[in-house]
């Protein structure tokens, strides 16, 4: 029986109004999620969107329900589904799970079957009734196990590829066209929770995976995943590491072994590797070992990260050392630990630090001609560098690649460059035009960032703009969630962050006046977290062209005098000359950090479902 899309849909969601969300993504590209979305409510518009963005993008969707008012499809904002489902992939698996369906006598077939490639397919069981994420969680990873699908795919917040679109992915075309996501099977079943009671609990089918499976060797786990330096050196420790003295016993193994699993899981190691894991260490470390139910003990440490960690949230990890928590004071100050500047006694290394202005006064410019700078080892605005050139990278989160290539052909024609300086910028400046929002707390945002880092080995990171990090508006609570997560990087990667922001929109009291604290925009935490914050702004008492530099924030060194700029007569700026008509920047203000929520200048977003620069 032939099934539109919209009645697919209808089938999957049902007929009560809940919210969903849509997802994006080019191959090797981040997932781009758009804004919630609400079912059936806005259908007019969902099914010309999913036709029109599959054309160039890989669509996906929720057949989970979410939470109203939900503002991302994080697993704690599940509400409910209408069906179970599951995501098979490779020669053979539909076919083995058909056969295991059939040996049980119990187990139905499912009502829908998508062919998502040759050998893909995404299975969906339609039931009578809304039931709860929670148990929809549990099934659907019982199911997973069952039917030895994908282990990634089970929760609630897991997208899907809808039918009538196409799969983009090279390994899947087929003499260089892309697949269509088709309805291979429908049977019009639909079934009560109740039939999937009998699937086994997660820790027997984990133990029965491990009974029948092939557990690697610990050397493979080891050289496969990439392991930090404070989880190998919990791995390597011996027994006598947990003695207590005063106890007379061994403590804290269990929960060393649990802190393994989570770290395992969390960067995508299989049931069978977390087992090898387990097995090693508690061969030397003997919490188990001699028990009756050792395996049963370690299953169960697995089955219980499996809940947190379905799948990798992390692909790459370069911590060196393990952080000491307290030290004497002598002892502090014997450690290795260096201060050193970027700029001297403007920049530091391994900081967070800003340029600020309101629209137009050229915040980009101005971190474009930094970056080149850095990367040739030159001077900057009378900033004087310290320790050679430096690899940088721009994340353009604002600016998509046409935008940006016209500034920095611009700022090639500006600054006089020699053969030879293009080559060593061709090395040493690195651009992602995204053009769009990568917010770094998700883990689909956080892994990104860490395979482009991971990849290319930045010294300094700019960004524009820290507005850009999420998908929410730039609060007091979405800046401090960035700046923890930033100076999580900081203190894992010996890198340094650079970044534009837009300061508040000016009201009539401080419009006239030299920009303070006041006028950064979510300053309680971003300003207080930053090592230098420096702001650009156009004194409406002076020629046109000049601008002026001041610092609003120095943590460390003397703090610079507000700096003359000319932003006329080239791309670049340049240091105002005595003969070039030089006036006396306005005197600095000083006040506190404000926390006022005032929202920036913004524009409304023109693209529908909140994808921007979706060419």
């Amino acid at each position: 029986m032939e099934r539109s899309l919209e009645q697919f849909l209808y089938d999957v969601w049902g007929t009560e109004e809940g919210t969903i969300f849509f997802a994006q993504k080019k191959t090797e590209d981040l997932f781009k999620v758009g804004r919630a979305t609400v079912w059936p409510t806005e259908k007019d518009a969902i099914i010309p969107f999913v036709s029109m963005s599959n054309v160039n993008w890989d669509t996906y969707y929720t057949p989970g329900i979410f939470l109203a008012g939900s503002k991302t499809k994080e697993k704690e904002n599940g509400w409910r589904a209408k069906t179970l489902w599951i995501d098979l992939d490779g020669a053979g698996a539909a076919e083995a799970a058909l056969r295991t369906i059939r040996e049980t006598g119990w187990l139905p077939e499912p009502t829908y079957r998508i062919q998502t490639s040759i050998h893909g397919e995404h299975w969906y069981w339609i039931l009578d009734e809304y039931v709860p994420a929670a148990i929809i969680n549990n099934v659907n990873r019982r199911l997973t196990y069952f039917l030895d699908a994908d282990k990634a795919c089970w929760d609630i917040s897991h997208v899907m590829r809808p039918p009538y679109t196409h799969n983009h992915k090279p390994k899947h075309k087929i003499d260089g066209v892309s697949p269509q996501v088709s309805i291979a099977y429908f049977n019009e079943e639909i079934y009560s929770i109740d039939i999937f009671d009998k699937l086994p609990a997660i820790k027997e089918q984990i133990n029965d995976l491990l009974l029948t499976g092939e557990i690697p060797d610990i050397e493979e786990v080891i050289m496969k995943y990439p392991w930090d330096a404070t989880h190998i050196t919990v791995f390597r420790r011996d027994k006598d590491h947990f003695w207590n003295e005063e106890k007379q016993d061994y403590e804290d193994r269990g929960n060393a072994m649990v802190r393994l699993a989570y770290f395992g899981a969390e960067i995508g190691m299989s049931d069978e590797a977390l087992y090898s894991v387990l097995l090693d260490v508690d061969d030397r470390w003997g919490k188990f070992k001699d028990r009756h139910d050792r395996q049963t003990r370690l299953v169960e440490m697995i089955s219980k990260v499996r809940l947190k960690y379905p799948h990798a949230l992390i692909t790459e990890y370069s911590v060196d050392t393990e952080m000491k928590a307290v030290y004497g004071f002598m002892d502090f100050l014997a450690t290795t630990y260096e201060f050193k500047w970027i700029y001297d006694n403007m920049v530091p290394e391994n900081g967070i630090n800003f340029i600020s202005a309101r629209p137009g006064v050229g915040k980009s410019r101005f971190i474009l001609q930094m970056m080149l700078c850095l990367a040739l080892g030159r001077d900057f605005l009378g900033w004087k560098i310290v320790g050679g050139p430096r690899k940088v990278l721009l994340m353009s989160l604002e600016m998509g690649p046409p935008v940006l290539k016209k500034f920095m052909e611009s700022l090639a024609k500006d600054s006089d460059l020699t053969d030879e300086e293009m080559a060593t910028l061709n090395d040493n400046f690195l651009v992602v035009p995204a053009g769009e929002p990568l917010a770094i707390n998700s883990p689909e945002g956080e892994q990104f960032l860490r395979k482009v880092v991971s990849d290319h080995n930045p010294s300094v990171v700019f960004i524009d703009a820290m507005g850009s990090l999420d998908i929410e508006e730039l609060s007091e609570a979405t800046s401090k969630k960035i700046m923890t997560k930033l100076k999580g990087f900081l203190n894992e990667w010996d890198i340094t962050f650079y970044m534009v922001h837009h300061n508040k929109k000016a009201d009539t009291a401080s419009i006239n006046k030299p920009p303070t604290l006041n006028d950064f925009y979510g300053n309680t935490y971003a300003a207080t977290d930053a090592a230098s914050i420096f702001a650009l702004w156009n004194n409406p008492g002076t020629a046109p062209g000049q601008v002026e530099l001041h610092t609003i924030k120095h943590r460390i060194g003397l703090e610079p005098a507000p700096m003359v700029l000319n932003s006329k007569s080239k791309f670049t700026f340049s240091i105002m000359e005595n003969d070039d008509e030089q006036w006396n920047p306005a005197p600095k203000e000083t006040s506190k950090p404000s926390t006022s929520s005032t929202t920036e200048e913004s524009g409304p977003d023109p693209f529908s479902f909140g994808f921007s620069n979706m060419d």
